[in-house]
Formats: C-alpha cells, structure tokens, sequence
C-alpha cells in the first residue's frame, strides 16, 4: 500500500497530523454514475491517538487540494474545554429496540451518531449497518451490540428490546 495515492490523515483539533495512513480505495464496481471508491483500514489505537484524535481526512496525493474530511463535534467542544474528557462528553445514544414477529427497528440519536453498527453478542458479526434511526435489521431474537459513530468517535451499548439505553 505504500504507493497507494489515498491516504487516511488522523488529526487533532488543530489540524495537525497524528497519523498518516496509505489506503488502498477500490473502485465500487456497481456504481456507473460516478466513481466511487471504499476502503476499510484498521488504526493503530493508542492513548495518545485516544486523547487527541478530533478529524478524520482522507486525502488523494494525485490532487492535494482535494480531500474528504469528518470532524468530530464531541472532540472540538471538549478542546475548547480541557478539562472534560471526550469519553464523559459523548452524547447517549438514546437507543430503543423495537422487536416484531417480522424483524427488529433501532431508534437512536441519530443527530449525534449518524451511523450505528449492528453486532451479534456472541459471535461478533456484524448484522447491519444502519444510517437512519428507525431502520431495520434481523437479529433472529440474538442480543446484539450497537456501535453508534459520529464519524470519528464511538460508543458501544448493549440494546435489548423494549429497554432505553
């Protein structure tokens, strides 16, 4: 990957890199109106990376003004005041599982965390991938976790039906 033109930048709220990753982006080979391009890539965590961590930028060396970027509002707020930590500062997810004879429904702050991510218990796989609260899943009556993302920071929360989490 290290001629790879797409790079992962983790940034501080300042903007200053604290990681710069290659990345390989594949083409989406199903999607003929535009190009688009996916890619996953695991960083290498630490406490420092913890505590600092405020933008996620993906950027194409090819063309350097050009560049994705996600904040996260959570991380800029407690800069602003130091001596909050990010983990007591994120907002709940505010979750309720509605289970029926036909398939589960997730219900969650969907203003803070615009995507939430589905996790059989367990064995860990991931049931789905939700961007709209109130969409829908299977779970097959199997206890899950939920990953709730604003982009750059998450929280995980066990859900059980009919319970506010």
């Amino acid at each position: 990957v290290a001629s790879s033109v797409f790079h992962l930048e983790a940034l501080d709220a300042d903007g200053r890199a604290l990681l710069d990753i290659p990345v390989e982006a594949s083409v989406v080979d199903h999607v003929t109106t535009h190009e688009e391009r996916q890619f996953a890539v695991v960083v290498p965590w630490s406490p420092a990376l913890e505590s600092s961590l405020a933008s996620l930028r993906v950027r194409d060396v090819r063309t350097p003004l050009s560049s994705g970027m996600r904040s996260s509002e959570t991380a800029r707020r407690v800069r602003r005041t130091p001596s909050v930590r990010i983990e007591s500062a994120l907002a709940e997810p505010a979750a309720r599982l509605e289970r029926t004879s036909s398939g589960d429904r997730l219900r969650w702050n969907s203003t803070a965390y615009p995507m939430a991510i589905v996790r059989d218990v367990a064995t860990g796989q991931m049931l789905a991938f939700l961007r709209r609260s109130g969409d829908g899943f299977v779970s097959g009556g199997r206890a899950v976790d939920v990953i709730y993302s604003d982009g750059v920071r998450s929280v995980t929360r066990r859900v059980r039906a009919g319970q506010e989490q």
